[in-house]
Formats: C-alpha cells, sequence, structure tokens
C-alpha cells in the first residue's frame, strides 16, 4: 500500500475511534448524561519489573505514587520532586558505596521522605524510600536502574500533576 493509501487508512481509524471513544454513533442522537459522583484515574508514568511510579487522581486529589510488590507511597507532587532530586544522585551514591567490604548505608531527607542508598557485599547495591518518621519495613525498595529511571520523571511531578489536573477534569 501506497503513503496515500496508509493516509486515508490511518484518517479512517481515527475517525472511527473518535466516534467510539465520544459513545456516539455514527447517526447522531443526542449524548445522554452522566454524573461521576467518585473516580480513581491513574497515569503509570513509568514501571521497571514490580516497581512503578504513577500519577494518580481522585475526586480528592492529585498525587505521586512510588510502589513496589510490597509496599507503595503516595505523596505530593512538591515532595516527589524533592524525591526525584535526590535518586538522580543514584550512581553518585554507588560510586562511593561500590567495592565496600562491609554493609554501608547513607540516608537524605528528601521532602517529608527519606531516601537510604544501602551496599551490602553480600546483596549489592539498593534505594529505598520512606516517609520521615517511618521504619523502614514500610519502604518503596528500588534497584539501582529503577531509581535512575524513576529519577528525571519524579522531578517533574508537579507538571504532570498539572497536566492530568487539566486533562481529567468532571
Amino acid at each position: 500500500m501506497n503513503r496515500t493509501g496508509l493516509l486515508i487508512v490511518a484518517g479512517l481509524l481515527v475517525a472511527a475511534c473518535t466516534v467510539v471513544l465520544s459513545g456516539q454513533s455514527a447517526t447522531s442522537h443526542p449524548a445522554e448524561e452522566f454524573t461521576v459522583e467518585e473516580y480513581d484515574f491513574k497515569w503509570i508514568v513509568a514501571k521497571s519489573g514490580d516497581a512503578k511510579l504513577s500519577v494518580e487522581k481522585t475526586q480528592e486529589a492529585t498525587v505521586i505514587r512510588l510502589s513496589d510488590d510490597m509496599d507503595s507511597l503516595s505523596m505530593v507532587a512538591k515532595d516527589a520532586e524533592a524525591v526525584g532530586a535526590v535518586l538522580a544522585k543514584t550512581d553518585d551514591y554507588w560510586k562511593k558505596m561500590k567495592g565496600s567490604d562491609k554493609d554501608v548505608e547513607e540516608s537524605v531527607e528528601a521532602g517529608k521522605h527519606v531516601v537510604t542508598f544501602w551496599n551490602s557485599p553480600k546483596y549489592g547495591f539498593s534505594v529505598s524510600v520512606r516517609e520521615a518518621g517511618r521504619f523502614a519495613m514500610s519502604s518503596v525498595s528500588l534497584k539501582r536502574d529503577e531509581a535512575k529511571l524513576f529519577a528525571p520523571h519524579m522531578q517533574k511531578a508537579q507538571k504532570m500533576a498539572a497536566f492530568v489536573d487539566r486533562k481529567i477534569t468532571f
């Protein structure tokens, strides 16, 4: 199929999707009115293995959620940006800790959260994020590559939350 044919097919698909997504049939009937009283919207911004970073909106608030297979943390966008700024330094902490013959850890406050970098000769390098004042058992654990993947997204958390607030309205 040539380029013009592909463009025509693509245009027809977009038109068909628009009709389907708008809830209207090809024979235009008046749209029904619905009332949305409760909703949960989740945008999965990035994920790696069991770790996920998402922007979630309910009728009460828009939050940034960081989760692994065991736990999750919900934070306001400003705190997520602070955590992201610390996670952006993951390689610096990894370089400083690698090669140690004993367990090494360093914690850094980030908004209302604490980011802990940990290296063990037996278990390797990891990063955990928890609410300040909470036990480490209620934390999200990340591998080095996951922390590096999530950092730049978290540093834009306020812009992402504002985007969701603009796009998801009732």
